[in-house]
């Protein structure tokens, strides 16, 4: 049996809690991209619509296609 110290734990704990919130935050960008149209109205949506498709495209780089 490993012993592990509590604060290696604590870390590794939190880094399994950030990718988690990583994944989700990269699905629902997918799903965002992948069912709505690129919206060309104002400066801060389509900044705000870009930054969606860098997050979706972290993982995957053909979010859009």
């Amino acid at each position: 049996m490993i012993v592990v110290p509590a604060s290696v734990h604590k870390t590794a704990q939190a880094l399994q809690d950030f990718s988690t919130i990583i994944w989700y935050l990269h699905v629902l960008a997918l799903l965002v991209i992948n069912t709505t149209k690129t919206p060309k109205s104002t400066f801060m949506i389509s900044k705000f619509y870009k930054m969606l498709e860098i997050l979706a495209g972290l993982l995957t780089p053909l979010a859009k296609r």
